[in-house]
């Protein structure tokens, strides 16, 4: 059975929220006492009293700011992803990058590039096409679209979302500090604890992988 797996961008397979937190310091759009946060939050960093805006839509902008500017040419590579992706693909599966990098308009192609060259130059061909989901739509289309057995994601919320609209897909949560939730998630949503035990959760679901 030819697996066919989604993965999203940033923090499963890029580092996000340290390049943009020193963005947003270095604009003055925040403290310096930011960036000493044990727990820096995925998104509503407008939440922080470290951050000089106060709604999401000040966030909203500073983001596309920060994909105008600094773009996500040169994020680092989450530990332990090059190899969970080789193993992935050397084991036949198709491997999806599926991201929702905030964009406008009019740097949404520049985006997608930007997001195409990352991947070639860490992955190679071990990934295929990436999917940049556009403002109003949502991975689970993807997720349905291309009947993808597995998605990996790291925001709790999508998590739950791709679940409910793909009861047969295996979501894996990787776990990081600012997704762990009292909430209950569906049953289809499991816990990954880094890609070797994410694989290891695919594997066990797939009998494919050990």
């Amino acid at each position: 059975m030819l697996l066919k797996c989604g993965s999203d961008c940033d923090g499963v397979l890029a580092q996000f929220r340290e390049p943009f937190a020193r963005f947003l310091v270095g604009k003055g759009y925040a403290d310096p006492e930011l960036l000493c946060c044990e727990t820096l939050p995925l998104y509503g960093l407008h939440h922080s009293p470290h951050v000089h805006f106060d709604t999401w839509e000040d966030e909203l902008r500073a983001t596309i700011e920060f994909g105008r500017e600094i773009g996500y040419r040169h994020l680092p590579v989450i530990d332990g992803a090059r190899e969970g992706v080789r193993y992935l693909a050397s084991r036949g599966a198709l491997v999806y990058p599926v991201t929702r990098r905030i964009h406008s308009d009019d740097n949404y192609e520049k985006t997608l590039q930007e997001t195409r060259d990352w991947l070639r130059e860490h992955f190679g061909e071990d990934v295929q096409e990436p999917h940049l989901v556009r403002n109003g739509d949502n991975k689970a289309t993807f997720c349905k679209e291309r009947e993808l057995g597995v998605f990996i994601e790291d925001n709790p919320d999508e998590a739950k979302g791709i679940a409910e609209q793909c009861p047969d897909t295996l979501v894996v949560l990787m776990d990081r500090d600012y997704n762990r939730t009292h909430e209950i998630l569906p049953a289809n949503v499991q816990r990954g604890y880094g890609w070797i035990d994410s694989i290891r959760t695919i594997g066990r679901r797939f009998g494919v992988m050990v």
